[in-house]
């Protein structure tokens, strides 16, 4: 009953121009027109029955749609002259979305038990009204020049700076420098050393914007009937004080400081390694303030429950090290690649994370519970301390490609909240004394994946003889191995190719719990409230020329 499909259509057209302008210039200018829509229908148009803390049934009240239209431009200049490598280019990115989606315009009953349920007495009736219907629109524009600077044969410098503007947000102190080095110290040049340093600036997410346009405090509203008769709760009922969602006056662009250093180093032809160290600082993030918490029990504006403003005063504290390690199982050959068969076409790539993730606020909306974000800091949402992978991938057998990768993550934290609203402000945000955020950490996921591909050449391709009158050779560059293809004497490469795949996520259909349930008065207080996502398989299939 809870059912509902999405239909979802798009397309994209893209044109692009490169080459040279006079002897030292080369452009390349990209445009993208998109549009995509996307529309949800219920499977069943029914009222919501939602039991505390025991089952929700009923229709699924999800209706409407999403429309939007895009356009990006980006165009680049390069420049060489002597050890300089100049660039310079602009973006520019237009969006325009309107949409009416819409749920619970049917109406839900919430029952206290499983036995009010039985008896048909539910405790309350809630029903959105008003009209859906938004429209906005959204430009993006930066500017940025940056220059590769060779100072040795094994040492270059890239300084650069950027500039970005974006409408919705009146800021216009965005400029973003920044610097990276690049050094082989040795002769052998199988050690490289890289750091960099910079600013950087993000987008508003234009989900926290929509959300000011639908949460307008007027635009919809909240019908509640409360002790309804059922199934048929009538029409007399109150329309209660509503939240209302702003943005702040002087909002700006989320601002990052980050510094980085590594090394990757050759050990054989067939085996590297390498380590990151980086540190990131988030100033100007986004976190709730309450403009409308009752004062003795008084709201300041009867007009609205509470008014949420976003503003920007929250940040989050990064720190990583990264590893990884690349091993070819063999050094690819011209007459290897011709093998129907041959275990050494293949690689092996684990990688390790450690990091710590701190920060003040968990998002637009969100209203610290000590009143102040001095008082939230704690663990991020996605602070996960280890991350694990090993990939696997292999071309043993000719004109296939398969991978097996294996991930783990840790657990990430939640927190721990009494469930009670101490301060009367409807916010169910309240702690223990004492207890910070996101102390607690459920349990850790792990899932293994494999892609699998099979191409059928047929055709030849008319090409003409190289110069040496042999078969030539192409240099594919994958990642940290190289490729050597032969091309087919006389003939050429094939003119048609049909490529099967096959990708299975969780392949051993692993139960990854998650949503760890922090509230003390929920039954299920300590536990995993869903689970990841199940085994899922994904055939394809594709034809080029």
């Amino acid at each position: 009953g809870r059912a509902y499909g999405t239909t979802e259509t798009g397309g994209t057209v893209r044109l692009q121009h490169a080459g040279p302008l006079g002897r030292r210039f080369f452009t390349n200018t990209r445009l993208q027109l998109n549009f995509q829509e996307s529309d949800r229908e219920s499977e069943f148009e029914l009222p919501t029955l939602r039991i505390l803390d025991a089952r929700t049934s009923g229709g699924a009240q999800q209706r409407g749609g999403r429309r939007s239209k895009g356009v990006n431009l980006m165009s680049d200049i390069d420049y060489v002259r002597g050890i300089h490598s100049f660039r310079t280019g602009v973006d520019l990115n237009a969006t325009w979305v309107d949409t009416d989606e819409d749920s619970n315009y049917l109406g839900t009953y919430t029952f206290e038990s499983i036995d009010a349920y039985v008896a048909g007495t539910p405790r309350s009736y809630t029903r959105r009204i008003g009209d859906p219907n938004i429209s906005y629109d959204n430009v993006l524009g930066a500017v940025y020049v940056q220059d590769d600077i060779r100072i040795r044969k094994n040492l270059t410098i890239s300084p650069g700076v950027r500039y970005e503007l974006q409408t919705h947000v009146d800021d216009y102190n965005n400029f973003a420098p920044r610097i990276g080095v690049n050094w082989a110290p040795f002769k052998s040049g199988r050690t490289t050393v890289r750091a960099s340093a910079g600013i950087f600036y993000d987008w508003l997410s234009m989900g926290t914007y929509e959300q000011t346009l639908r949460g307008d405090g007027f635009r919809q509203q909240e019908l509640n009937i409360i002790n309804p008769s059922f199934p048929d709760p009538g029409s007399e009922g109150i329309i209660p004080t509503t939240n209302q969602y702003r943005m702040g006056e002087d909002i700006a662009l989320v601002h990052t400081r980050r510094l980085s250093a590594g090394v990757q180093q050759t050990v054989t032809p067939r085996i590297r390694v390498g380590a990151t160290y980086a540190w990131t600082h988030f100033l100007d993030l986004l976190r709730g303030e309450n403009l409308n918490a009752p004062i003795n029990g008084v709201r300041p504006d009867p007009r609205f429950s509470n008014v949420i403003r976003a503003i920007d005063d929250a940040e989050s504290k990064n720190h990583s090290l990264s590893t990884n390690m690349s091993i070819s199982l063999g050094v690819p050959t011209p007459a290897m690649q011709q093998e129907r068969w041959n275990w050494r076409r293949g690689s092996i790539c684990p990688s390790y994370t450690l990091g710590k993730q701190r920060s003040n606020s968990d998002g637009a909306f969100s209203t610290p519970f000590t009143g102040s974000p001095e008082g939230e800091w704690g663990p991020s949402n996605n602070d996960t301390r280890h991350r694990l992978n090993v990939g696997l991938n292999t071309q043993a057998l000719k004109n296939m490609n398969l991978s097996l990768s294996f991930n783990y993550n840790s657990a990430n934290p939640y927190t721990i909240r009494t469930g009670y609203d101490d301060n009367a402000d409807l916010i169910f945000n309240d702690r223990p004394a004492g207890v910070t955020r996101n102390t607690e950490r459920g349990n850790g996921l792990m899932n293994i994946s494999t892609n699998v591909s099979y191409t059928i050449p047929f055709g030849k391709r008319p090409a003409a003889a190289p110069p040496t009158g042999g078969g030539g050779t192409t240099v594919i560059h994958a990642g940290d191995m190289m490729i050597m293809r032969a091309a087919a004497p006389g003939g050429g490469s094939a003119r048609y190719r049909i490529n099967l795949s096959l990708g299975v996520n969780n392949l051993t259909n692993r139960v990854n719990h998650t949503g760890w349930n922090g509230t003390m008065t929920s039954p299920f207080f300590g536990q995993s409230t869903s689970v990841g996502a199940p085994r899922k398989l994904n055939f394809g299939v594709s034809f080029s020329f």
